[in-house]
């Protein structure tokens, strides 16, 4: 029980420590941490991480092309930073066997070559490394506020 606890603080920690890390696209990230477990619930572990890598990717291009639309930009960076913070989750629950922090292109091998226990493995810890993250994204980062909701009263 007492190693169930341990790594599930490890996990916490891991979670709190990535959030801090979160700095210009806190709405963005805040919404993705909120939605992403859903996604590995209903799609599995990896076509969610495909879905984060291909979007991280997307806004890398366009990023490159040209910088007009900043809210498209924040949105890559945020895929690609929770994309970043899974595989370290992956690491700190010794899912992956390397010392360093995996790439995206070797976590999307990792996920394509896994057998089906290790698979699983690895889903269930990203599942409870991803309910710290969301607690603390919704504690932490602020909503995304709606164009018709008034502002809140200050006293």
């Amino acid at each position: 029980m007492t190693q169930r606890i341990d790594r599930d603080r490890e996990r916490a920690k891991l979670a709190w420590s990535c959030i801090q890390k979160v700095q210009s696209e806190k709405t963005e990230y805040r919404g993705l941490a909120r939605s992403f477990p859903s996604m590995v619930q209903f799609n599995g572990l990896g076509p969610a991480c495909a879905f984060l890598n291909a979007k991280a990717k997307n806004g890398d291009a366009a990023d490159k092309a040209a910088k007009k639309d900043e809210k498209a930009a924040a949105r890559a960076n945020a895929y690609g930073m929770l994309l970043n913070h899974v595989a370290c989750a992956l690491q700190t629950g010794k899912i992956f066997s390397i010392d360093q922090r995996p790439s995206n292109q070797q976590i999307m091998q990792w996920i394509g070559e896994a057998k089906q226990e290790d698979y699983r493995r690895a889903t269930t810890e990203v599942m409870a490394f991803l309910l710290w993250l969301r607690r603390f994204a919704e504690g932490e980062l602020p909503a995304k506020q709606e164009k018709d909701q008034p502002e809140p009263a200050q006293a």
